[in-house]
């Protein structure tokens, strides 16, 4: 009784700073994950504490909706269903009785005519507090979610995020986190093979199989001159430096984990990405239904080895992450951001 209270309180003394449970959703434009953690806010930057009390990915495929759309607008269908799958993992939240909650927003919710109606959607109907994060900023999370993967940081650690409708490379120097922001995501290269390659609406035929090596040849010339030059400090680090890592983070349906299954391996060459292509070329979706999302298998491999092939990357490490849920736990100035938003969002409503 009287001793444990004082053991507390002498404990309380000794670390005033007791970690605070935290859930972080991701909403992406292939898919929605969730993170929960113990995490220490008085650490710099915030860190978490022990494994992972929750972790969980969905499929909701915001970037094939707004592809398949005549005015570059999100459907109705695909909005809901986004809500009704935060609802679903929100409630999952609140039972394991988390004292915080924030939402990011990425690509698809830039590039959508209507994506802030998603955004007030979420906000209004959940009460969850959600921000829209930039392209510089999401590759800044994906580097912090790819240190605290790999266990390290450094100028030797170079972090891949590519999901949907966007991909960032990024890495740590003298001057901070750099990020080189590319503009194709898995969803839009699908797109680029059924609309530009095989000349088909992607509105009526969301699948390209079976692909021809003709096919994924002009794909990849496509997807290669879409992409913008890649900064020097990229591609001259990456030249000159034997012992960098590329680390290529992402989870269930991620392009690395569809290069980790096709090579039989969790570091990879752009030579092996590319072979494994072309023993895929000419199946069906019932065929390549042994790996997730058969219809964007192809899309997925033509553009990992594009932008390896772009920058130089010789190899490419594969770790499993919930999307930069991990880096949105640790960023703390993210959460004052949700703040602000929220507290706009509630003038705007008074008027």
């Amino acid at each position: 009784g009287e001793t444990l209270k004082r053991i507390n309180r002498f404990l309380d003394v000794m670390h005033p700073y007791k970690p605070v449970k935290l859930a972080a959703f991701d909403i992406g434009s292939g898919a929605t994950k969730l993170d929960v953690a113990l995490v220490d806010q008085s650490a710099t930057p915030w860190k978490i504490v022990g494994d992972l009390l929750y972790s969980e990915q969905v499929e909701v495929l915001l970037a094939h909706d707004l592809k398949a759309s005549e005015d570059n607008t999100l459907s109705v269908r695909i909005m809901d269903e986004s809500v009704r799958e935060l609802a679903r993992m929100k409630q999952i939240a609140e039972t394991l009785g988390v004292e915080g909650m924030l939402a990011i927003g990425t690509a698809v919710f830039r590039l959508a005519d209507n994506g802030m109606q998603l955004v007030h959607r979420i906000r209004s109907e959940l009460g969850l507090k959600m921000h829209v994060i930039s392209q510089d900023e999401e590759g800044r999370l994906g580097y912090l979610t790819a240190a605290t993967a790999a266990g390290a940081s450094g100028s030797h650690l170079v972090a891949w995020d590519s999901g949907g409708a966007s991909f960032q490379m990024s890495m740590c120097g003298k001057c901070g986190i750099s990020v080189y922001e590319g503009p194709l995501g898995t969803s839009l290269v699908t797109a680029m093979l059924v609309e530009e390659v095989q000349q088909k609406r992607f509105s009526e035929c969301q699948s390209p199989n079976p692909v021809t090596l003709p096919q994924v040849h002009d794909l990849v010339a496509k997807a290669s001159a879409a992409l913008p030059e890649a900064p020097f400090w990229l591609t001259g680090m990456l030249d000159t430096l034997h012992d960098h890592t590329v680390i290529g983070i992402g989870g269930a349906t991620c392009i690395f984990l569809i290069a980790s299954m096709v090579t039989g391996t969790d570091e990879f060459t752009p030579e092996e990405v590319f072979a494994g292509m072309e023993r895929l070329v000419g199946s069906t979706d019932e065929q390549l239904s042994v790996y997730p999302q058969p219809d964007m298998v192809i899309p997925k491999l033509a553009l990992m080895y594009t932008v390896m092939k772009h920058v130089g990357a010789r190899k490419v490490k594969y770790l499993p992450a919930n999307g930069s849920c991990r880096g949105v736990l640790t960023t703390a100035w993210l959460w004052d951001e949700a703040e602000i938003d929220g507290m706009v969002d509630a003038h705007m409503g008074k008027r």
